[in-house]
């Protein structure tokens, strides 16, 4: 039985996620379908990326995931399927796949991304009711998505490309005369408030500092935040109101307030340079 992950940024107001899941079950009408999350903020495709990495690797091999987050809908931007130990993704060319590139690379079995064959595209096209051009959620990538889960990867793609990849989730090492700096930037915010970063743990361990590490100072968009000079190990150590950083369940540097939401708190956003001296 074939199982499909969707995620996408429209949200639970309008019905564009549900019609997504209507056109595969019509397709596929015993296919299992798993809500991965359709709040992802609003045309963020660095979030995208992360909550791609973080949710794709829990999913059982031989699973579709649907990740449709498109600002440039319209812009003639490729259509992309990706394989990866059993897995498959089907989603727009436009960055959401940086993570998931990014540590296949790292394991030494990078991933296998391709376009979508260009008959099962032109068929779709011929599909797409007549000028509606917004909407490839619904008539190309949720029957991309289907066609693949029902006949496999090497039935709906063509060539190899090269996918665009984020280059701003890269950590940055510098140093300085008495200190080491690790910089990367904020890549997502969670519904707790809580700023998801790009540097992870082992990146602090590779400049020299372990997870327990004192003397630390974490700045974003170069304005110290007021944080205890230590990685903490749970939100409890941190009293209500006060600010933490810790390495969080995805091996990202996070920072969060005790009880409270850090973005609004702390004023962050997503994309903010951040900067780690030790």
């Amino acid at each position: 039985m074939p199982l499909i992950g969707i995620m996408s940024d429209f949200g639970y107001q309008d019905a564009y996620a549900g019609i997504m899941q209507g056109v595969i079950l019509k397709r596929l009408p015993d296919c299992r379908i798993i809500d991965l999350g359709q709040q992802v903020p609003s045309f963020s495709i660095r979030s995208a990326s992360y909550l791609l990495y973080t949710s794709w690797g829990y999913l059982p091999p031989g699973s579709t995931v649907l990740c449709v987050v498109d600002p440039g809908v319209g812009s003639g931007r490729r259509e992309l399927i990706a394989g990866w130990e059993g897995r498959y993704l089907v989603a727009p060319d436009n960055g959401c796949i940086s993570l998931i590139e990014r540590f296949a690379r790292i394991k030494g079995s990078p991933l296998s991304v391709r376009r979508a064959d260009e008959d099962l595209l032109e068929a779709l096209e011929e599909k797409r009711p007549p000028e509606a051009t917004t909407f490839d959620g619904r008539d190309l990538f949720a029957p991309l998505a289907a066609e693949l889960a029902d006949l496999g990867f090497e039935a709906v793609t063509g060539k190899e490309i090269t996918p665009i990849l984020l280059d701003d989730l890269e950590t940055r090492y510098s140093q300085g005369e008495s200190t080491k700096q690790v910089s990367g930037i904020v890549q997502h915010i969670d519904h707790f408030g809580n700023a998801v970063t790009s540097i992870e743990g082992r990146d602090l361990s590779r400049a020299g500092r372990g997870k327990t590490s004192k003397n630390l100072q974490i700045s974003l968009n170069g304005q110290k935040i007021p944080l205890p000079e230590r990685l903490l190990s749970s939100f409890a150590e941190a009293g209500k109101g006060e600010p933490l950083a810790y390495i969080g369940s995805s091996g990202f540097l996070e920072i969060a307030v005790g009880e409270n939401h850090a973005a609004n708190q702390l004023g962050i956003r997503i994309g903010d340079e951040v900067v780690v001296c030790l």
